[in-house]
């Protein structure tokens, strides 16, 4: 369906009223079209330490606050600080995003993971070459990616060598995971 913004009208004879919806989360207004869309953005509240306690090991980030959510097609799992994919949908569209300081390991790579239950659907890196204590992002595009009911999204960290990591994390995300439903 093709909808086109008039003065007062969705074509068709909707009223903008009936089709425009708010969230306010956080201060923040975020516009989506009521019905149409099923997407969720989880983050976390606070500073998370990450210990990665072997060569290129990987720690999941424990999501623990949901930042905005629409529909009800998947849903915040928060013992297992993952995204459900419920029933009906068959392709996603995931983003994710975290801000990490460098510990006092300044030579080894920083990975960050998007995996569906055990398989690793998407990554990105940061080479070695950041100061020590210094705040740098590790972001995952937007990608599409087959799913099924049940599937769980996760985001993990990982680092070239055994360290402890700090993942910020505040009101505002700087580590968020957004899942989208395609169809």
């Amino acid at each position: 369906m093709r909808i086109k913004k008039t003065s007062q009208y969705i074509e068709g004879g909707a009223s903008l009223s009936t089709v425009y919806g708010t969230s306010n989360t956080d201060g923040y207004t975020q516009s989506y079209i009521n019905g149409m869309a099923n997407a969720i953005t989880i983050c976390l509240s606070s500073n998370q330490s990450a210990t990665i306690s072997s060569s290129y090991g990987a720690q999941n980030i424990n999501f623990d606050k949901i930042y905005f959510s629409t529909g009800n097609k998947l849903t915040f799992d928060s013992t297992n600080h993952c995204i459900v994919i419920g029933s009906g949908v068959h392709h996603i569209e995931i983003n994710a995003s975290t801000v990490i300081a460098n510990g006092n390991n300044n030579t080894s790579d920083r990975y960050l993971y998007c995996y569906k239950d055990t398989t690793n659907v998407g990554q990105t890196y940061y080479l070695n070459a950041v100061p020590t204590n210094q705040h740098y992002p590790l972001c995952i595009t937007p990608f599409i990616t087959e799913v099924a009911e049940g599937d769980k999204i996760y985001i993990k960290i990982s680092s070239g060598q055994a360290e402890t990591i700090s993942v910020k994390g505040a009101s505002t995300p700087r580590t968020y995971l957004t899942v989208k439903v395609i169809d």
